[in-house]
């Protein structure tokens, strides 16, 4: 039997959501690659769950920012999650619209 790696790289959920239909073949293994943490429903950070805290966290926030808004005088931090989950993991939605890149 001939096994067929496909990779996933970002563990958000638009990796989970391509990930899982992709596994249902048996002869298809799926990683799901994610450079930030995994953790388990009962050990979850409460961090996590105060978006004022994950935004600007090296350890949760891939701290990106716009570039210098001319009418604003300096950039703008674009908070993106950096845990499996990604940016919902990270209470995203409480941050305000943007897509992470």
């Amino acid at each position: 039997m001939q096994v067929l790696y496909v990779v996933i790289v970002g563990g958000g959920s638009a990796g989970a959501v391509l990930a899982t239909p992709l596994s249902i073949d048996e002869q298809r293994r799926v990683p799901l690659l994610e450079a930030g943490p995994n953790f388990t429903l009962h050990r979850y950070p409460p961090v996590l769950k105060d978006a004022n805290v994950v935004a600007g966290s090296p350890t949760f926030d891939w701290q990106y920012h716009s570039e210098d808004a001319a009418r604003l005088g300096h950039d703008i931090p674009l908070p993106c999650g950096r845990v499996v989950g990604g940016s919902s993991g990270a209470v995203r939605r409480e941050l305000g619209p943007h897509k992470c890149h």
